[in-house]
């Protein structure tokens, strides 16, 4: 892994595959992790016909486009497993077998709450055990090279270290098969990311000096309301923490770093936290009474409408002129009514 990259949940929340890889190649990201494993368990290997994710099973053949597609733009492209630690031996069976079918280039390990139980570290180790790293020989991985193995888990392991049940940190971080930590460097309900990445870096260096490749909050929590209540949970990073943690890590030297989730910038048509990520100026919000040439979906056409940009979203949109009467919210352009009407839809 090197420079800026995302992480990606679920493939039913990403536009077209080669959409998805123009755009991420026009931004300049330099690696994609998409979840392939849920437990031991086949993940965005195909979708419902209601569109939704399907678990377990299948032939991958959605994976295997997308996969293809951002390849195919030069982006190393890798996939990463929540694991559980109730059934390390499968869980790490499943991993193998996808290193050994789609050979990525790193493969991130998701070990989180359920790795505080008795016998962790010997179900870390197990899991552990049963991963290679391309150095196995006659593997089919020795022919295109090493895989990058990383912890993905807790920012601050000062808060997860314990007396009963704690979570077994070492036993991954300092295993032979693990070569670095990607830390989830989520500073929900605060602003001060250099502070907190500056800390969860040396935490880390107390227990390893592999690689640390931290990975930053790109989502929001809490929901949006009309309720003051509810609007005082609700947070999400501002685009000067993303530049903050971006530019933190360009000078601390880190190798790679990385967002999660780009599900939620996307389905969210947050380009506003794109343009702040990866360097790329963000468009200006519309003037009210503004007249313009928007994308819209088409589902939205008959109330106020969804803006989407053709770049992410490539299929079943409207292009239309509309006079715009406000802000955006959300998205969401208010409009005072159809100047052109014959909208051209596109595939």
């Amino acid at each position: 892994m090197d420079g800026l990259g995302f992480m990606i949940w679920q493939l039913s929340n990403m536009p077209a595959a080669d959409d998805l890889a123009a755009l991420l190649a026009s931004l300049g990201v330099r690696w994609v992790s998409i979840k392939v494993l849920d437990g031991p368990n086949l993940y965005n290997a195909n979708l419902r016909p209601n569109g939704r994710q399907a678990m377990g099973g299948g032939n991958q053949k959605l994976l295997k486009a997308y996969w293809a597609a951002i390849e195919a733009k030069g982006i190393e492209v890798g996939g990463w497993q929540y694991v559980y630690g109730d059934q390390p031996g499968a869980e790490g069976d499943a991993a193998l077998a996808f290193h050994e079918e789609f050979k990525p280039k790193h493969f991130l390990i998701d070990a989180e709450g359920e790795y505080k139980r008795y016998g962790a570290t010997r179900a870390a180790k197990t899991y552990c055990s049963k991963l290679h790293n391309g150095r196995r020989p006659g593997s089919a991985l020795a022919e295109t090279g090493q895989v990058e193995v990383l912890l993905c888990s807790y920012r601050f392991p000062s808060l997860h270290r314990g007396l009963i049940k704690p979570f077994p940190l070492a036993a991954f971080c300092n295993h032979e098969k693990v070569d670095g930590v990607a830390p989830q460097m989520y500073w929900i309900g605060a602003h001060d990311v250099v502070d907190q990445l500056q800390r969860s870096y040396d935490e880390y260096r107390d227990i390893t000096f592999k690689p640390f490749i931290p990975i930053g909050s790109a989502f929001a929590t809490g929901r949006r309301s009309d309720s003051a209540r509810a609007e005082a949970d609700y947070w999400e990073p501002t685009t000067t923490d993303f530049y903050n943690f971006t530019n933190a890590c360009r000078v601390r030297g880190f190798k790679a770093y990385g967002f999660y989730s780009l599900d939620f910038i996307l389905k969210n048509n947050r380009k506003d936290w794109l343009g702040a990520i990866c360097g790329v100026p963000a468009p200006p919000p519309p003037l009210p009474g503004d007249t313009r040439v928007i994308a819209v979906a088409s589902a939205s056409i008959r109330n106020k409408p969804l803006e989407i940009d053709e770049t992410l979203f490539g299929r079943g949109i409207l292009d239309a002129t509309v006079k715009v009467t406000g802000d955006a919210v959300n998205g969401y352009v208010p409009v005072e009514a159809w100047i052109y009407e014959n909208a051209l839809e596109k595939d």
